[in-house]
């Protein structure tokens, strides 16, 4: 639970994949128990009895024969144990579980009393992981109490301090930084407070830091004034577009969809996720995941349920209206 967790997960899986171990590492991305499950069984096609998978599959290589009407939870958990059991160091670590969460009451009964079964007489050597937000982890705990009881562990991490997040950008500028070219400042072309600034506007979420940072060196970048980036240049870059295409053109490109059609099919909002996912035919998961997103780097504002622009932009966009209506 916390900040970090996927880059936590990713770490234990090369260390375990280093020692000669088996690393399922799954970032569940769905709320389809059939796909998440199928998802995880594909790390041991290779390695399995062709009769096991073949009982998944059909005969169609690119249609399934699990359904939910045949979904046995006890016979594809102890398929599992057996598939984990093959080696003697082994590891099951599900990332974003708070998708899987969103699925209806019925298909999580199925679910995680597969996952039960597995950890019931898990083989020696084997660990298992789940990564959830706190909102995600409290429906778990609803549901199925006897499930959670049973972790050993619950991790709670903390979010970046002021210390940490200096060093990971620094960490991350010296990976791209050509070589001959170093700076003086390790972590040139950011003044300290900039970082420290963004690492607040992330909540100190280290990847949401780094999307952060990302944006305001792309405009810092064709700004022939800016020679060091300090918290002032941050706080204009991020609250201040002077245009809605501005504004756009911030957001990462594997998040520029959503906003776009927010920014322009509704005037700015409140719109809510799931009338998102039908208008991008993306599933609701998904489009949720990227909302949630661009609300912890301060592009969207949540309220209610719904999601719209923050006021700076919707003021941008009247103004558009109305230059629009005048001419």
């Amino acid at each position: 639970l916390g900040t970090g967790k996927t880059q936590r997960l990713k770490g234990a899986s090369h260390i375990i994949e280093d020692e000669g171990g088996m690393a399922v590492y799954l970032k569940v991305d769905s709320s389809d128990i059939i796909r998440t499950t199928l998802d995880i069984f594909e790390f041991f096609v290779p390695e399995v009895k062709p009769s096991l998978f073949a009982s998944l599959r059909s005969s169609s290589k690119s249609t399934y024969a699990l359904t939910r009407e045949n979904y046995d939870s006890s016979e594809l958990g102890d398929a599992l144990r057996q598939s984990m059991g093959i080696y003697t160091l082994s590891s099951l670590m599900l990332d974003e579980m708070e998708n899987i969460m969103l699925g209806s009451e019925r298909d999580l009964i199925l679910f995680f009393e597969m996952l039960r079964q597995f950890i019931s007489a898990m083989p020696p050597g084997c660990l298992f992981i789940v990564a959830c937000t706190p909102e995600g982890f409290a429906r778990m705990q609803d549901l199925f109490p006897a499930f959670v009881v049973r972790f050993h562990y619950q991790l709670r991490t903390e979010g970046l301090s002021e210390e940490e997040a200096v060093e990971l950008v620094r960490k991350r500028l010296e990976l791209v930084r050509e070589s001959g070219k170093e700076s003086l400042n390790p972590i040139f072309p950011f003044d300290e407070s900039a970082i420290h600034l963004a690492n607040d506007m992330a909540k100190r979420n280290p990847r949401i830091l780094l999307r952060i940072l990302q944006i305001v060196l792309s405009s810092a970048s064709s700004d022939e004034l800016v020679d060091l980036i300090d918290d002032r240049y941050v706080s204009s870059v991020i609250r201040t577009p002077t245009s809605v295409d501005e504004y756009i053109s911030r957001v990462p490109k594997d998040l520029r969809d959503a906003i776009t059609l927010i920014a322009h099919q509704y005037d700015g909002g409140p719109v809510s996720y799931i009338q998102l996912a039908k208008d991008t035919k993306v599933s609701p998961t998904q489009i949720y995941v990227k909302l949630e997103e661009l609300v912890s780097m301060g592009l969207l504002e949540y309220r209610k349920g719904k999601y719209e622009v923050n006021e700076n932009v919707r003021a941008l966009l009247e103004g558009h209206s109305f230059h629009e209506e005048g001419e």
